[in-house]
């Protein structure tokens, strides 16, 4: 009765981003050869998902073998047969990401930070009937959206998302005589309130994206020499002043950068809608290694008929031509290793 095994095992790991997505309402007027906007109601977001997961499939097979005497005169003989009994396939599938970032978090404790749990992303759904055939994998990402950075920020439009890992030192003045431990009596009072005082050192790994207004096209005329104060640009263009326009294009440049900090903060909470988070900066840890990942820039438009919105353009076309953007489906296939 010999016993038959085979295993299997994948890894499936990517990453998407950093990306941002940004609106704003643009008003003015052009003179000459300047242009002049009003830039309000600006909103930009960014964020980077990624996703390490390692999968194991055993397949165990039981079978047994049958050996019969087939009387057939000269030609008698034994044969063999094999049939089976126990077919088993079991499976295990691991989300590294999570996994690790469970260990730490439970190690270290984060029971009010807001910026200290990866937001997870939903499955997609399932792909209708007769498409193609996709690996659905858990993700995790940072995520971040900032409103009205344009204004006093010279052109530049930025958000950071980010993933902190705090270290809570108040439990550890438990032990202490009174009134050493006075952080420890604040922290329980406070959670009889729904609540929670914390306090010591945070690492915080982010991925901060900086978007900067490069030049203004209205039709085939291009505004360069940008200058800013508060929420007004101007700029300057040596081609005539267009007569008619029916669209603008914002040239955006986008430069995303990583960075790991250290710093000192205190949080305290009150029946869970009351929290204040203050910190102080310790140390610039990606500078202390030399480390410096600043991919890019790379350029994007921004584009919109006047008075309508953004529409879906990758170009500035003649006035009555549209170029139409057409969806594409990306699908990515783990590789999978037999052993």
């Amino acid at each position: 009765m010999p016993l038959y095994r085979s295993r299997k095992h994948k890894i499936f790991a990517g990453v998407c981003g950093p990306a941002f997505a940004m609106r704003l309402d643009a008003e003015g007027q052009t003179s000459g050869q300047k242009i002049t906007l009003d830039i309000t109601n600006d909103e930009t977001a960014a964020g980077f998902v990624f996703g390490v997961q390692v999968g194991l499939h055993l397949n165990v097979e039981v079978q047994n073998l049958n050996i019969t005497f087939i009387a057939d005169g000269w030609n008698s003989r034994f044969a063999e047969s094999w049939n089976t009994i126990v077919n088993l396939r079991p499976s295990i599938d691991l989300d590294l990401v999570e996994v690790l970032r469970d260990i730490a978090l439970k190690f270290f404790g984060s029971r009010n930070q807001t910026n200290s749990k990866l937001e997870k992303v939903p499955k997609p759904a399932a792909p209708d009937k007769g498409s193609s055939k996709f690996e659905k994998v858990t993700s995790c990402g940072m995520f971040d959206h900032q409103k009205g950075t344009f204004s006093g920020n010279g052109g530049f439009f930025d958000v950071a998302p980010s993933f902190s890992i705090p270290i809570d030192l108040v439990p550890q003045t438990k032990a202490l005589p009174i009134p050493a431990n006075a952080l420890w009596v604040a922290d329980q009072a406070l959670q009889a309130l729904w609540g929670g005082f914390q306090m010591g050192p945070r690492f915080t790994i982010a991925i901060p994206v900086r978007v900067e207004l490069r030049a203004i096209t209205l039709m085939n005329t291009r505004y360069e020499k940008l200058e800013f104060k508060e929420d007004t640009v101007t700029g300057t263009t040596t081609s005539p002043e267009p007569t008619a326009a029916s669209h603008i294009i914002m040239q955006l440049s986008e430069k995303p950068g990583f960075s790991i900090t250290l710093e000192f903060f205190i949080n305290v909470s009150v029946c869970k809608l009351f929290s204040l988070d203050a910190s102080v900066p310790l140390l610039d840890i990606t500078g202390l290694l030399g480390l410096k990942i600043e991919p890019g820039p790379f350029s994007h438009n921004l584009v919109s008929r006047i008075g309508r919105g953004p529409e879906n353009f990758t170009t500035l076309v003649a006035d009555e031509e549209r170029l139409l953007g057409k969806q594409l489906e990306v699908i990515l296939e783990p590789v999978e290793s037999v052993a």
